[in-house]
C-alpha cells in the first residue's frame, strides 16, 4: 500500500487545503477488504521532518542535502549540485525527486544548474554499498560486535565511529 499509493507533495502545506474527498482513494487489501486513505498518504513520508525519538521538528530531508552542500567548499557546490543522486527505498516515493529538486533550486541563484539523478535500481543500493563497505579489512577495526556492544553499551557505537 505504501509504495503503491504514499506520495511526497510538492507542497505539503497546499495539500492540507485541499479537501478531504479530493485526497481521499480506496485500496484493496490482499485479503480482499477495503480501507480508504486520505491525507496519510502525503502525511506519512513526511515523518522524514520529524526526528522519531523526539519528535521535534527538523527541516525535510531536501533541506538538509541543501545544508550540507553550503557546508562544502564554494567552488564544488555547483558541481555537486550537478550530481545529486538518490539512494534508498525512501526515495522510491512518488515525488520525492520533485520535491528535492524544487528545495533545491529554491536555494540557489536561477542560473545555477541543479539535478536529480534517480537510478533504477536504488531501492538496494544502500544495503549493496553497506554489504562492501562492511567485507574491506580496513573497516573491520570500526565493527562493532555483540560483545562489545554488551560490554559497553549504546556508546560504543559513538566511541567507534568518530
Amino acid at each position: 500500500m505504501k509504495e503503491k499509493l504514499c506520495y511526497v507533495a510538492l507542497d505539503p502545506s497546499q495539500n492540507m487545503q485541499e479537501k478531504p474527498e479530493k485526497l481521499t482513494c480506496k485500496y484493496i487489501l490482499p485479503d480482499g477488504r477495503a480501507v480508504k486513505a486520505g491525507d496519510q498518504l502525503f502525511q506519512a513520508p513526511e515523518v522524514l521532518s520529524v526526528l522519531a525519538e523526539t519528535e521535534i521538528p527538523r527541516p525535510w530531508v531536501g533541506r538538509m542535502v541543501f545544508q550540507s552542500i553550503v557546508k562544502c567548499h564554494e567552488c564544488i557546490q555547483s558541481n555537486i549540485l550537478r550530481k545529486v543522486l538518490l539512494l534508498g527505498g525512501l526515495t522510491l516515493f512518488r515525488g520525492f525527486k520533485e520535491r528535492l529538486l524544487k528545495e533545491l533550486q529554491t536555494g540557489v541563484p536561477n542560473t545555477t544548474h541543479v539535478k536529480v539523478n534517480s537510478p533504477q535500481d536504488r531501492m538496494y543500493s544502500v544495503w549493496v554499498g553497506a554489504s562492501i563497505l562492511a567485507s574491506l579489512r580496513t573497516f573491520r577495526n570500526v565493527w562493532v560486535t555483540r560483545e562489545d556492544y554488551n560490554k559497553v553499551g549504546p556508546t560504543v557505537l559513538q566511541r567507534k565511529s568518530f
